[in-house]
């Protein structure tokens, strides 16, 4: 498949604006593109076209049809929400099969429920540890477990490439590992908050990780004023270090990253 990758501005058929941004012939819903959701809110607004468009190149954003249900959903009577404080909200998807997706004697792997990509795993051990700042060696064995069904879970994605790590300063209740895939293709990934949480130093690989309680037996959280310097860092693409002013550019110029390795794959 060849892609032209010098933009001739399309008009969207379902929305009659015009885009301007250099992309592969792809037309967007531009008149939304203010809206924080993704690069463009025609995903949120135009879910059905964007999908019969997208299949021409498999669909790099895989919530589409979750995206349908909410919006069918929308008209239904809500039930009332559980009473669950939202920092356990790991404790709780440990315990519903319809989250897990893997699970031993150890660990627990459920599918994010906000991913920040194509693919997003979350490894959670069964043992009662809050953070990194609880570890010491005697967890040694249980992190290289972790890690290598975390690795296990990216090989049944071939066509991607993972990265595994914990976040220095964790909102949520229960250590966990990220598996995620770093195409960063996904609805959820709005702010630079969570853009930054995954490509700074805020996002500390777990090779790294149990290199430093081998060596010095315990992990320490950074500070919440580190945390904070981490997360307002400018926004900088992570494969080709180019800087981008706000997420719609970010977003669009990771779907040209994205289509090129897809289009290299199948040379």
């Amino acid at each position: 498949m060849n892609f032209n990758y010098n933009y001739a501005p399309t008009p969207a058929p379902w929305c009659g604006y015009t885009n301007s941004v250099s992309l592969p012939n792809i037309p967007h819903c531009w008149h939304h593109s203010y809206n924080p959701a993704c690069f463009c809110g025609g995903w949120e607004c135009c879910p059905e076209q964007y999908s019969q468009y997208y299949s021409h190149y498999s669909a790099p954003y895989p919530n589409t049809d979750a995206m349908k249900r909410r919006s069918e959903n929308s008209n239904n009577v809500e039930e009332p929400a559980k009473k669950t404080f939202w920092a356990a909200g790991l404790l709780a998807a440990m315990e519903d099969p319809q989250c897990i997706v893997k699970q031993d004697d150890k660990i627990v792997i459920i599918q994010d429920k906000y991913p920040k990509a194509e693919f997003h795993y979350l490894v959670l051990p069964r043992e009662d540890i809050s953070s990194i700042n609880k570890l010491n060696r005697e967890h040694l064995p249980l992190l290289e477990h972790m890690e290598a069904v975390g690795q296990e879970i990216a090989k049944e994605h071939p066509n991607h490439k993972f990265q595994f790590g914990y976040h220095a300063l964790a909102s949520m209740i229960r250590l966990h590992l990220h598996v995620i895939s770093d195409d960063f293709n996904s609805l959820s990934l709005k702010t630079k908050k969570h853009w930054n949480s995954f490509t700074t130093s805020f996002f500390i690989s777990s090779q790294d990780l149990i290199e430093i309680i081998k060596r010095d037996g315990k992990a320490k959280e950074i500070s919440r004023s580190h945390a904070k310097e981490l997360m307002d860092t400018p926004l900088k693409c992570h494969k080709c270090k180019m800087m981008l002013s706000n997420m719609p550019k970010l977003k669009q110029h990771l779907l040209v990253h994205r289509l090129k390795e897809k289009h290299a794959t199948e040379k």
